[in-house]
């Protein structure tokens, strides 16, 4: 919208000088509109670019064929406004490989996560199971080698479910860890010895 109104603004004067008989801006009066020539190839998508591009050339054909000074003129206005084109391409590609490789680096990164995430659940699982076959094998012989194992075996689930809890916060919403497991069973006993004041 910006690059038709200000490239046909200078269309408009450019045609109504020409039917008034005055001459007609010089390039060097139009410059300000690269600036817009810039933006629509720099945060433009491709059809914008196009209908930008066409919009463009209507005051630049006309401005050449009604103001021709020579062809070092006509060729360095050109060549100005299409090195500008070229840099908001230039800018926009780099842009875009940069934010590429940013998302690919995000995804390793959780990748990697979730890597942690079963090698530590995995560990603490494998800790439950043989904790749970010992006090299965000893249960019947010493009962309180059973209740040991029983309580190693919550402490080692535990211990999974908080950091479990952890990577997967991580993984969702790309925060930071929490620093100490959530509040368990286990701690009622600290809010039961409280009273209101």
């Amino acid at each position: 919208a910006m690059v038709a109104l200000g490239f046909g603004t200078v269309l408009a004067v450019d045609v109504g000088r020409l039917i008034a008989g005055a001459a007609p801006w010089g390039l060097d009066t139009s410059a300000y509109l690269l600036v817009t020539a810039y933006s629509l190839f720099r945060w433009g998508s491709g059809r914008e670019m196009l209908l930008g591009l066409g919009l463009m050339m209507v005051p630049a054909t006309t401005a050449l064929v009604f103001d021709y000074t020579g062809p070092a003129e006509a060729i360095g206005g050109f060549a100005v406004f299409f090195a500008v084109l070229g840099i908001g391409t230039a800018v926009r590609y780099r842009t875009g490989e940069r934010l590429r490789r940013l998302e690919e680096v995000r995804l390793h990164e959780r990748e990697q996560f979730a890597r942690d995430l079963h090698d530590t659940v995995a560990h603490h699982v494998s800790a439950i199971a043989i904790r749970a076959q010992a006090g299965l094998a000893v249960a019947a012989a010493r009962p309180e080698a059973a209740a040991d194992a029983l309580r190693v075996i919550e402490a080692e689930a535990t211990r999974a479910l908080a950091e479990m809890r952890s990577m997967v916060r991580l993984l969702r919403r790309d925060e930071p860890a929490a620093l100490a497991p959530n509040p368990q069973v286990a701690d009622l006993r600290q809010f039961a010895g409280r009273t209101a004041e």
